[in-house]
């Protein structure tokens, strides 16, 4: 997106920092030391930009900076700068910016040219890139952003990863229980290899019935872009669910197979309460196409238990 673009390169600049002047005569134990040094007011910039300090980041800025973004904007000196910043920072609450220095090309020793990628995530884990070049000049001793420009082109997706995708579903993780006057239910959560799956058992314990365990796998469906989840359970039934996640109220479409061939169809809400605590409510549900009634059940987090108590 090209507003994003604009963005991007407008806060990536701020990571460099320069100044016209000297000769050159610079050795390359000197260069290491001020690409060392560029790289990490790169980091200290992007922090800044995370913590949402506009002063912070206008300290990187040259006086008489300029930038001009890839649709022809200008904005010259700190001020103008500045307010650009206030604007767009109050549009990307929450998004998290990271600077990638590509290359560095010293013309003096107090002059460098950076080419380099800025990647900005969005709070849904949506991530995009854009390029640019930056001029930073050093003066003074210390090195500042003199002036940016904005490499035209559109950004490009980058692949979210598996764990990110599943990370809302984190607090989940370890054990829970419910004492309902009906039925009794525990709940175990583990994260799968490399934390590409949420992995539950429950076991649920209905008066004189055996105990029924249910396996439920919570992934990522890459064909439907959601978030998914399979279950079976140690009688015969098995069936699916499709989520949606809303802050922190989770939504499950869920269709499946009882043990004696019937077809079974509900939506589980799970809203969380706190870190230690969450609702779990069935509704709508139906089986052979009649309805079944509402169950709605409160887990809270089982303490964790100290391995050398005895």
């Amino acid at each position: 997106m090209k507003r994003t673009a604009v963005v991007l390169s407008l806060l990536a600049v701020s990571t460099m920092f320069m100044v016209f002047g000297g000769s050159w005569a610079q050795n390359r134990e000197d260069q290491k030391s001020d690409e060392e040094a560029l790289r990490q007011g790169t980091s200290a910039y992007a922090e800044a930009f995370n913590q949402g300090d506009v002063d912070k980041i206008m300290s990187f800025f040259a006086d008489d900076a300029d930038f001009l973004d890839e649709a022809g904007n200008y904005y010259e000196g700190k001020e103008e700068i500045r307010e650009r910043f206030e604007s767009v920072l109050k549009d990307l609450k929450g998004y998290q910016l990271g600077l990638k220095p590509v290359k560095m090309r010293f013309f003096q020793s107090d002059v460098c040219v950076q080419d380099g990628e800025a990647t900005l995530k969005s709070p849904d884990g949506d991530v995009e890139i854009n390029r640019f070049v930056a001029v930073s000049v050093r003066k003074d001793g210390k090195w500042r952003i003199a002036s940016v420009r904005d490499v035209v082109g559109e950004s490009y997706p980058v692949p979210v990863s598996l764990e990110d995708r599943l990370k809302s579903l984190e607090w989940l993780v370890g054990d829970w229980v419910s004492n309902d006057a009906d039925a009794s239910v525990r709940l175990h959560a583990e994260w799968g290899p490399n934390k590409s799956s949420l992995n539950q058992t429950h076991f649920m314990k209905s008066g004189e019935k055996s105990e029924l365990a249910v396996w439920q796998r919570i992934g990522w469906d890459p064909v439907n872009d959601r978030v998914k989840s399979w279950y079976h359970d140690s009688r015969g039934g098995y069936g699916e669910g499709i989520w949606l996640i809303d802050a922190d109220r989770y939504i499950i479409d869920s269709t499946g197979v009882l043990p004696d061939g019937r077809e079974a169809s509900a939506r589980f809400i799970l809203k969380k309460i706190d870190d230690h605590q969450f609702q779990w409510e069935s509704v709508g549900r139906e089986v052979n196409g009649q309805p079944v009634t509402d169950v709605s059940v409160k887990f809270v987090r089982e303490p964790k238990k100290n391995k050398e108590s005895k």
